[in-house]
């Protein structure tokens, strides 16, 4: 029979001393209830900074596009400023492209 790992876990519903006693009346080890609890708690605990080492991780990632979007921003800014200047002044810019490719 499969035991459900919550019915080891007594706040979790479930009663670690009924698994005990019938570990004691089939003549097994009643320690590996203990064992099982343990192991609960450690994945418990892993999984939940899992979570939030992910949730740092995901942070950090939209900080980094955020900062790259400030900076292609700042450049497009820089860009069209500089075609302004250049539209007053009535000079031509035969190679806009080119320049526009350039800077990105």
């Amino acid at each position: 029979m499969t035991l459900d790992v919550t019915s080891f876990i007594d706040n979790k519903g479930g009663n670690s001393e009924v698994i005990r006693e019938s570990q004691r009346k089939r003549g097994h080890s009643v320690e590996v209830v203990d064992e099982v609890i343990q192991m609960y708690q450690d994945w418990v605990k892993s999984t939940s900074l899992e979570s939030k080492s992910s949730r740092d991780l995901t942070e950090l990632f939209f900080f980094s596009v955020d900062f790259d979007a400030n900076g292609l921003s700042k450049q497009s800014n820089a860009l069209q400023k500089q075609i302004g200047l250049k539209k007053k002044a009535r000079v031509l810019c035969d190679n806009y492209n080119d320049s526009l490719i350039n800077m990105l």
